[in-house]
């Protein structure tokens, strides 16, 4: 993971629960603007109910979107007896794997 002494995109801050729909689509938003520096106003959800005008000719700006979801098959449940003061704790982890579309418009 990159911090500001190594260099690269520095990563939002971690969520502790899954995250999905809007919040997951405004997530990968942040995460292209960091790597393109690309104005977020001009990195743009696909398929949006009611999408804004697009750019003026001769402006740089992208369209992303989800294309494919593939979710792991088995969940794994990590179990720490040393956790919560002793008393111990479970945790279940899932994966999945985003398959995501940009389109780049511009110069």
């Amino acid at each position: 993971m990159a911090d500001s002494s190594t260099g690269g995109f520095l990563t939002p801050a971690a969520t502790p629960a899954p995250i999905e729909g809007d919040a997951l689509v405004n997530f990968i938003q942040e995460w292209i603007v960091g790597v393109t520096g690309i104005s977020a106003s001009l990195c743009r959800p696909r398929w949006q109910p009611e999408p804004p005008n697009i750019p003026k000719d001769g402006t740089t700006w992208l369209a992303f979107g989800i294309t494919e979801t593939e979710s792991d098959t088995y969940a794994v449940e990590l179990h720490d007896p040393t956790a919560n003061g002793g008393k111990g704790s479970s945790q279940l982890r899932r994966h999945e794997v985003l398959e995501i579309s940009a389109t780049f418009y511009g110069p």
